[in-house]
């Protein structure tokens, strides 16, 4: 398979077999480089080598430090890929604490990922730009690769159709969460997810605020 774009991963050949490659993945300008990735649901290639679950795809995959950290090598990975937050900034660490600071809790009244604090539970919404309303190619992509790194199956569907409806997986102490195409926790057809809770903490109490380490106001 030649050098490809993320864009151009999917064919119908491809996913008559449930298969998703990205192999020698050429970026786009301002993207980051994937490395040799080869994503599959079920089906194995016998001829190409897999990523396995839980193994770092690009720099992603890592299960170690807080949830903070497991997540922001997610947001560094798909900034590279030109995404944004929920709330539409360009993709950062210091956009996902701005993010999560304005969160709240679920749609049914729960306790969310999103509202931290950062070393029990923290959580970012992946959003193409090109269409924040409806799932894309890119989106299905990122899914996939989220997916296949952390060793989350979807739900239902396959290839470009797959759901995950709340699905999650548990490494060690960590729960790590995926919701995509799906209204399972609130409106995920118009962005992608990725939370992750430490399961061997007694809940903190949330924090009134969530305000990036790095910050400095204008007063200072």
């Amino acid at each position: 398979m030649g050098a490809v774009r993320l864009a151009d991963t999917i064919s119908a050949s491809s996913c008559a077999e449930c298969r998703i490659h990205v192999s020698t993945w050429e970026p786009a300008p301002g993207e980051t480089h994937l490395g040799n990735i080869y994503h599959h649901f079920p089906h194995t290639d016998t001829g190409m080598r897999p990523c396995p679950p839980r193994f770092s795809c690009g720099g992603i995959g890592q299960v170690q430090g807080t949830p903070e950290q497991i997540v922001n090598s997610v947001v560094d990975w798909a900034a590279g890929l030109g995404t944004s937050t929920g709330p539409g900034e360009k993709m950062s660490i210091p956009a996902v604490w701005r993010a999560n600071d304005a969160h709240g809790s679920t749609v049914t009244g729960g306790r969310s990922d999103h509202q931290g604090p950062p070393q029990f539970a923290w959580a970012v919404d992946i959003v193409d730009p090109a269409n924040r309303d409806a799932p894309t190619p890119k989106k299905d992509k990122i899914a996939a690769a989220l997916a296949q790194a952390y060793g989350i199956p979807p739900t239902s569907g396959s290839c470009s159709t797959a759901v995950w409806d709340c699905a999650s997986t548990t490494i060690g102490h960590y729960r790590i969460q995926l919701i995509y195409r799906t209204y399972c926790g609130g409106n995920h057809y118009n962005h992608v997810h990725f939370g992750v809770r430490r399961t061997d903490m007694a809940e903190p109490p949330i924090p009134p605020q969530l305000i990036y380490p790095g910050y400095t106001s204008p007063a200072d």
